[in-house]
């Protein structure tokens, strides 16, 4: 699909991902985006940004067998 057939008003350029294509659509529909429609004092929404946070630990230990559990938190 190419990149003109969207009837959106993004400048190619401007459109570094997925999310760039679906804000403009959203800017295109005039759908108000949360953070302008409701009035939420920082601390809330610090506290949830904290919750939604997703860290990730990694480490590489090359020839060497270790045990591991996969862990399914998507259900």
């Amino acid at each position: 699909m190419s990149f003109l057939r969207h009837p959106i008003e993004l400048p190619i350029d401007q459109a570094y991902s997925p999310v760039s294509l679906a804000k403009s659509y959203l800017k295109e529909m005039n759908i108000i985006p949360p953070q302008e429609k409701f009035n939420i004092p920082p601390e809330f929404q610090r506290a949830a940004m904290e919750a939604l946070y997703d860290g990730r630990a990694e480490a590489k230990i090359p020839k060497c067998d270790l045990p591991f559990v996969y862990l399914d938190y998507t259900s």
